[in-house]
């Protein structure tokens, strides 16, 4: 290898790097700002969940510059954009970037509890 050589190949890495660096990752936790039990999930394998610790809906997801389309598995879509760490809904509802889905709240924990002990009380009786 001459020198033209390397520097083309050092030429691509670091374009490639920079690439990489600048490419923001969507996927990750939203946290709805106006219900704070509210969350959307964008996972990297192209599917999302929206909705709260128990119960919401699910789909696929794509990414077009900013604008990310959500498409549910009954076939509606909802569109928005992401704005730094935030996902707006064209809806007007946005969502703030967190590292983990927000806790239960203690009704729902409790609420779930009573739901299991009535199903695993049913099992035992039939």
């Amino acid at each position: 290898m001459n020198m033209k050589d390397y520097l083309r190949i050092s030429a691509i890495l670091l374009s490639i790097a920079l690439g990489v660096a600048c490419k923001k990752p969507t996927a990750g936790i939203y946290v709805s700002q106006d219900d704070p039990g509210k969350y959307l999930e964008l996972k990297r394998d192209g599917s999302f969940y929206l909705g709260t610790m128990r119960e919401g809906l699910s789909g696929r997801y794509e990414v077009d510059g900013q604008l990310i389309s959500l498409r549910f598995e009954g076939g509606r879509t909802l569109r928005g954009r992401l704005e730094r760490d935030t996902f707006v809904e064209y809806g007007g509802s946005t969502y703030a970037r967190r590292s983990a889905p927000p806790p239960a709240s203690t009704a729902e924990n409790e609420a779930a509890a009573v739901f299991s002990l009535r199903t695993i009380h049913t099992a035992e009786a039939v």
